[in-house]
């Protein structure tokens, strides 16, 4: 096995195409493609370093991953940008649209924040264009009951399981119809390249039995509600829609009565609104945002020391054990994004905060958050942490943050572990390791 990895990384680093994938292909282990050397590097990694656009294409088109990094803490991306091969950066981050570049921030999309739908907002108020988008046979419906969706689980991954109209007839001729929402026109077939432009809703089936909803396809499951991080399995082409789905059916379940006076209210433009019955509402008098999906903005950011060598976690109560994570908060009316982090810092762990800077977010259906992902810049190091808030929070030096996002502190028997690539937690810990290359 040692032998062949050398082959291969061999072969990549000269450019070899036929070679690289004839082992490849040979190999009876699907993981020779993301073998990595003592030092951490791969294929990609090889290919990236000399410039070898047709490998790399071809490693991407094979699965590799991406976002493996060196022992040094490099990404394949972090190395075809230091030697100046911009179009293997390219091609990987618009591949990926998940690696992590530190000087290019404005590239990275976060998990359930890739939604590949047009959600032709301009049509949910045309209801005669709705219905008819309703009654498609082309029409996609996703299915949720009780908030969990209905999928497929396949390749180790979930996959949405798209159920067509005549299927679901019976509920959108029923009275009263049950919550649907139009998510877009587009196509989330993953094995699909015809570019077709379905109708795509969500619709809640939850007043129909388990054991009912089972029986729109044998091969399908309800995602248990149990493990709340499951939603994080699928393919990030379908996270963002599911984000999507996730997010307005939960507001509809909570938003049925009007929170101005607390009458009925009725769901409109396709799932994007709800109108109070009571003419005499003022919420029906200009622009309300109580009419409107609601949205929490929360800060999370990682808060990097004044010597720049370290960055401080923490971790609640409810976290798995070991895990530490960033810190967060919700965000305060009439406050700043920069308030905001300051004043979270403070509150959870008594550390000042002068310089931050915004990294990227990330949409968070759980049950229905915008997670501002921030780089927090201390002035101080003494930690005094609010066990309200926290369970423990402390400093971690840039080496150990490293050695666990390259798997050998796991090796070494770790005593933390780190938030899963989905979150963006992960991608703000994974900044602070590669803002110092070592190539």
């Amino acid at each position: 096995m040692g032998k062949m990895i050398d082959e291969l990384h061999d072969s990549a680093s000269k450019g070899q195409l036929d070679l690289v994938l004839m082992i490849i292909e040979s190999s009876k282990q699907k993981s020779v493609i993301n073998a990595q050397n003592d030092q951490g590097w791969t294929a990609l990694m090889f290919a990236a370093r000399n410039g070898r656009v047709n490998v790399a294409d071809a490693l991407i088109k094979k699965g590799c991953d991406v976002d493996l990094m060196t022992k040094s803490g490099q990404t394949a991306v972090d190395i075809a940008q230091f030697w100046n091969h911009s179009s293997i950066v390219t091609l990987i981050t618009s591949d990926s649209n998940n690696s992590n570049i530190p000087c290019q921030l404005s590239t990275v999309v976060t998990y359930f924040g890739k939604n590949p739908l047009d959600r032709c907002s301009a049509m949910r108020d045309n209801q005669e264009w709705i219905e008819k988008e309703l009654h498609q046979a082309s029409t996609k419906y996703i299915l949720f009951h009780k908030l969990n969706p209905f999928v497929l689980y396949q390749d180790n991954k979930y996959e949405i399981c798209p159920i067509s109209y005549k299927d679901i007839s019976f509920l959108l001729m029923g009275d009263p119809k049950p919550v649907y929402i139009f998510l877009g026109l587009g196509c989330l077939d993953l094995s699909n390249t015809n570019g077709e432009r379905n109708a795509w809703f969500a619709l809640d089936v939850s007043t129909l039995e388990e054991e009912r909803v089972l029986k729109f396809s044998k091969k399908a499951e309800i995602l248990s509600s149990k493990n709340k991080y499951a939603i994080m399995g699928f393919d990030e082409i379908q996270a963002g829609v599911i984000a999507q789905c996730k997010s307005l059916l939960t507001w509809h379940l909570r938003y049925k009565f009007c929170p101005t006076c607390g009458s009925v209210t009725n769901i409109a433009e396709a799932g994007y609104k709800r109108i109070c019955a009571n003419k005499d509402c003022i919420s029906l008098q200009g622009i309300h945002n109580t009419s409107y999906p609601r949205l929490d903005p929360v800060v999370i950011m990682l808060v990097i020391s004044p010597d720049k060598q370290q960055c401080l976690l923490g971790r609640q109560k409810t976290f798995p054990p070991g895990l530490f994570s960033c810190l967060a908060g919700f965000m305060e009316p009439g406050e700043t994004i920069e308030d905001a982090v300051r004043r979270e810092v403070m509150e959870e762990s008594g550390i000042k905060v002068d310089k931050v800077q915004y990294h990227t977010c990330q949409p968070w259906p759980m049950p229905m958050q915008l997670m501002i992902g921030c780089l927090a810049y201390a002035t101080s190091n003494y930690i005094k942490v609010d066990q309200n808030e926290l369970e423990a929070a402390r400093w971690f030096p840039k080496k150990e943050i490293m050695d666990i996002l390259t798997g050998h502190g796991l090796n070494s028997g770790a005593a933390f572990s780190l938030p899963p690539k989905q979150a963006i937690a992960y991608q703000l810990i994974k900044t602070f390791v590669g803002t110092s290359s070592n190539l």
